[in-house]
């Protein structure tokens, strides 16, 4: 009996097993049926065995089968279960120290290397023609392809599919995990260097040239060419290892080059723990990609995208793989209809959670349009005045350094100058209050354990003299807006977010919007993750005294009214269309809106000359006049961890855009590099969908 003839009998066998109840049946997992289907025969597209482990088809604990095949374009795809195994090799190197990795969640791995005939049918592109070590033909591995090549490849797929985003490039622990197979030797099938002509194409004998993949012997697990042939891509960042055991370890934050495996037919036998590095935009000749499929990251809940709308995801899947962005989330409206809301990417460092449009995310300084709300309604009661002085409606006692007073000019400070960002305060000529550093100064200066409170911020800034006359220019001050969060409850006889909440947010049905914790333990459910920045020691919270990533160390109480509010894209456009019909706005008069967005007839409004500037801050909000009688209207916001941008269009289009990091790798910010891009993706749209989503986002 023939290899083939035996494996038949076995499948054969197997499946049978299945009938009978001797062997558990398998389920594709959930939300993959419409793209995945169960193999349904003894082997796949290129004549090589269906994968099985331990005499089984199909994982006892999951009952999903060990392989799986993406039905367009066709891909194998092998289970990765969780387990421990060591990484690495000795103790010293690039390839040490050796160190326990547990593995905790099931992942699929590409049986095979990506091939030049997937590339070209989901990216319509042949990096590799012109390589001279390249054997051409749609079973040949696709070569020459970039890391940021790679993401986008992953993005497609992602969005060809019903999956969402779980597509994505492999760890390297668990690219290692499926290279050694369970192995503990230097080669997935041991140490015997004679057998290095069976298992992988290296320098020796690939004659010059790159194979078709699948010809040599799969490992134990089922995977071919993990070894040899072309060198894959990993997701992580390259640096030396840490030799403390790790939990589904995703690399550093920040790196210059993105890791390698697998060695390549340039090279010599490379064993299951060699590894290297590329920086992510090069084309290397020998560069391939085996991708990942994570089910427990499946996006169930992004609509399905009509092709009027594609310019928006193509512009989102492509702006993720050049600035390296780990989640974000985009909507977008047409005449006060949702016609487009989507996410994008990961919501967890682990790569676990995909980003929906409903997940929530830090929006910082857009929370100042929902603060000047707030403010104009209350002024439409009655119970605030623009014109009235702050610190004659707060009651705060200045602590003074001795044989100081406070500046005079404090008491001449008005809600107007506030909203104006023209309160005196020059954060660039003395320091930022709201920073990790200027929190810290005040709780050092009271004697008071961290975080300090708003009285303890208030009291401390106005024992501090201001950098200018306030109304005579102004200057950007989150400091400000902490004092209209506290003018707002003295007005209303309630706390800030509870008035917001039942009066600016509930009125449109924004719900899931509120202030935002600080440690990543005290996340609400649905929130995003920010974890790609520096790490510094926590100061207070439950975390105090232990290393923790930046976004989790600054306090986001604090911030309330100035940067504090946690969104989906999804509420926060419930906020923003509420204003697209003034004369229905059902949280603000019309007048109240005219006046919020108004030019102020000052230097905000003017430059030196008396020229109106062409953009202008108004009340909380940025305008910018059409010269035609529109306006467009919004706010930006950024801070480590968290990018957003909020804007309403003068032609009835608006859309909001939050991403769960700061600045792409090259540095800027992720919502002003993406700016001007989602005008342009707006304007190429033809003709708009007359549906409205927000019905489904309850």
């Amino acid at each position: 009996m023939s290899s083939a003839q035996m494996h038949m009998a076995v499948w054969t066998g197997l499946v049978l097993a299945c009938l009978c109840g001797a062997q558990p049946r398998p389920f594709l997992p959930a939300g993959c049926a419409k793209d995945f289907l169960v193999p349904n025969a003894a082997v796949d597209q290129y004549g090589n065995a269906v994968a099985w482990q331990n005499g089984l088809a199909v994982d006892p604990e999951t009952s999903w089968p060990y392989e799986i095949w993406l039905r367009n374009p066709r891909m194998e795809f092998v289970l990765l279960t969780p387990g421990e195994f060591v990484i690495g090799q000795g103790q010293s190197g690039w390839r040490g120290p050796a160190h326990r990795v547990r593995l905790t969640r099931p992942v699929y791995l590409a049986k095979y290397e990506t091939t030049q005939f997937q590339w070209e049918q989901l990216m319509a592109a042949r990096p590799w023609w012109r390589e001279s070590i390249t054997s051409h033909g749609p079973r040949h591995p696709a070569m020459a392809v970039s890391w940021h090549e790679c993401q986008r490849l992953a993005a497609r797929l992602s969005v060809s599919t019903h999956a969402g985003p779980p597509f994505r490039l492999p760890t390297e622990a668990e690219w290692e995990y499926a290279c050694r197979a369970g192995s503990t030797t230097s080669y997935p099938f041991g140490n015997d260097v004679t057998k290095l002509n069976e298992y992988e194409w290296f320098a020796s004998n690939a004659d010059g040239q790159a194979h078709a993949v699948g010809t040599r012997s799969a490992n134990a697990w089922g995977f071919h060419d993990m070894l040899g042939n072309v060198n894959e891509w990993c997701s992580d960042w390259f640096a030396k290892y840490s030799a403390e055991e790790q939990t589904d370890p995703g690399g550093p934050a920040k790196g210059r080059s993105r890791t390698i495996r697998g060695g390549s037919l340039a090279q010599g036998p490379v064993t299951t723990a060699g590894r290297g590095s590329r920086r992510p935009g090069g084309h290397y000749a020998s560069q391939g990609v085996r991708l990942a499929f994570c089910p427990s990251a499946m996006n169930t809940t992004n609509p399905p995208v009509e092709e009027a709308m594609k310019p928006f995801d193509d512009l989102m899947t492509a702006f993720m793989s050049t600035h390296d962005v780990p989640g974000a989330a985009l909507a977008v409206t047409k005449d006060g209809r949702l016609v487009y809301a989507r996410g994008f990417g990961y919501a967890d460092r682990a790569r676990t959670r995909a980003v929906v449009p409903t997940a929530r995310f830090r929006i910082a300084s857009v929370s100042k349009p929902v603060t000047a709300t707030a403010i104009m309604q209350l002024v439409e009661q009655g119970k605030l005045d623009l014109d009235a002085r702050i610190f004659e409606l707060l009651s705060y006692t200045p602590h003074l350094a001795e044989g100081t007073q406070p500046d005079p000019r404090l008491a001449t400070i008005t809600i107007r100058h506030l909203l104006l960002h023209q309160g005196g305060w020059d954060r660039d000529k003395s320091f930022s209050v709201m920073g990790i550093r200027g929190t810290t100064r005040v709780a050092t200066a009271l004697g008071v354990p961290m975080p300090p409170t708003h009285a303890h911020m208030i009291r401390y800034m106005m024992g501090q003299p201001l950098q200018f006359g306030p109304g005579t220019r102004s200057s950007y001050s989150n400091f400000g807006y902490i004092l209209l969060g506290r003018a707002i409850e003295v007005a209303s006889g309630q706390t800030y977010e509870q008035y917001v909440t039942q009066h600016v947010l509930g009125p449109v049905d924004a719900t899931g919007m509120r202030i935002g914790g600080t440690a990543r333990e005290e996340l609400v459910p649905g929130e995003v993750e920010y974890g790609r920045e520096r790490m510094i020691t926590a100061s207070f919270g439950p975390r105090k005294g232990e290393r923790v990533h930046v976004p989790y160390a600054r306090c986001i109480p604090v911030m309330d009214a100035n940067g504090g509010w946690i969104a989906s894209v999804v509420d926060l456009m419930r906020f923003a269309v509420a204003f697209d019909k003034p004369d229905a706005c059902p949280i603000l008069h019309q007048g109240s809106i005219e006046a919020m967005f108004a030019r102020p007839k000052d230097s905000n409004g003017y430059d030196s000359d008396g020229k109106p500037r062409i953009g202008y801050y108004a009340f909380g909000w940025q305008v910018t006049p059409n010269g035609r009688g529109g306006q467009t209207t919004g706010h930006g916001g950024n801070m480590e961890g968290t990018s957003s941008s909020l804007v309403r269009r003068h032609d009835g289009i608006n859309w909001v855009v939050l991403f769960n990091a700061h600045a792409s790798p090259a540095g800027g910010s992720l919502a002003g590099a993406i700016r001007e891009r989602l005008h342009l993706a707006a304007d190429s749209v033809k003709e708009w969908p007359t549906h409205d989503l927000f019905g489904q986002f309850r």
